[in-house]
């Protein structure tokens, strides 16, 4: 995975934004930017939800207006309130301070001069904004769509959705356009949405928690896929931070069940970290099954 994610990212964003230079220290520029960054929460608590918002009470799929278009991903209209806009506040927040940063800026990419831009990354003093959700749009007239055909999904990357539990959506990213289906893509999980802006250029980001494929094929009793997710050599989670481009559509994941059964007081919300394997569910509506092949 840490071959293949460098190459999710769009030109605009590659273009002096990662470098291949040996890994540096991220130091803020100016030290209010801590307190002029920062709105109402402590680093390491996460901010309250605001109950009756439009972030939660918005429909998650329905028809999209306009002509047949291309597919396309983009963030909510408003950032979510009460997060840090500190780097380093936000690492905290959602309890990984020093694997944000390493996902945001060490990533290997061959950057022309990269080390004439070494300079820039030991310098970020760049505002974070974070949000709660982003709207995938594409062309899938078999669903419930627009005249046009267009067809919007909501993907959330909430840590407190409706006030009672996390809520972190899974997608499909594109690693290769040149393959068909699944072939070309990698399943990841939503941990966090994000944009910054960096000479004056906004990036719309998604920081990622993978799952590789169990097998080559589909499995032979179902005739799902099997994704189980993928952990770096010292047991955790594997994190990369994405550009938003990258992101295809939303994908829906199936617990792989064992022989025992569940706790009486298990919540459904725990899945994702409950259970060892997935299926990729293709049935989940007609544009996941003509998707996946």
């Amino acid at each position: 995975m840490r071959k293949t994610c460098p190459e999710l990212l769009s030109p605009g964003t590659a273009d002096g934004l990662w470098t291949n230079a040996t890994p540096i220290t991220i130091i803020i520029q100016d030290p209010a930017l801590a307190a002029t960054g920062s709105l109402s929460h402590a680093a390491g608590t996460l901010p309250d939800v605001v109950s009756g918002t439009d972030e939660c009470n918005e429909m998650d799929c329905g028809p999209s207006r306009g002509p047949p278009d291309c597919s396309s991903v983009k963030l909510a209209a408003q950032p979510a309130r009460g997060w840090s806009r500190n780097l380093h506040d936000i690492g905290d927040t959602i309890g990984e301070p020093l694997r944000f940063s390493d996902a945001l800026f060490q990533p290997t990419l061959p950057v022309p001069c990269a080390d004439d831009l070494q300079h820039h990354f030991q310098y970020f003093n760049s505002l974070i904004y974070v949000y709660y959700s982003a709207v995938a749009r594409y062309y899938s007239p078999s669903d419930p769509c627009g005249n046009g055909g267009m067809y919007a999904e909501r993907i959330r990357s909430h840590p407190n959705w409706l006030g009672h539990y996390p809520r972190h959506d899974t997608v499909f990213v594109t690693v290769d356009e040149d393959k068909p289906g699944i072939e070309g893509m990698v399943v990841g999980r939503v941990k966090l949405f994000f944009s910054f802006k960096y000479k004056e250029i906004e990036y719309p980001c998604a920081l990622m928690e993978w799952f590789t494929r169990s097998m080559d094929t589909p499995d032979e009793e179902t005739g799902l896929w099997v994704v189980e997710p993928e952990y770096d050599p010292d047991g955790r989670r594997t994190m990369d931070v994405i550009h938003l481009d990258s992101i295809a559509r939303p994908v829906h994941l199936l617990p792989v069940f064992g022989s025992d059964t569940l706790p009486e007081d298990f919540h459904y919300s725990e899945s994702l970290d409950a259970f060892r394997a997935f299926y990729i569910n293709k049935f989940a509506n007609h544009a996941s099954y003509e998707f996946v092949r």
